[in-house]
């Protein structure tokens, strides 16, 4: 009987640690995509910042200028007769 304890005891032990590392695989694999995803929002984050400091730093387009009005040509004298 001893002899089914001890393998009974040595195939937990091994399940165990399998499930160990299972969950430490799989916990990696989430702090990965974590990584990955606060990377991208770090990055949406950056671009918005920089959209709004581009727009701050342009300054703003002048009003166009009214054209002058053409001055009127002069009529011409009558000549003398």
């Amino acid at each position: 009987m001893s002899f089914f304890k001890k393998l009974k005891d040595r195939l937990f032990k091994s399940s165990s640690k399998i499930d160990e590392g299972l969950e430490a695989i799989v916990q990696e694999a989430a702090e990965d995509v974590r990584i990955d995803q606060d990377q991208e929002e770090v990055q949406v984050l950056k671009d918005s910042i920089d959209t709004i400091n581009v727009s701050e730093e342009l300054p703003p387009e002048p009003e166009p200028e009214p054209e002058p009005e053409p001055e009127p040509e002069p009529e011409p004298e009558p000549e003398p007769e």
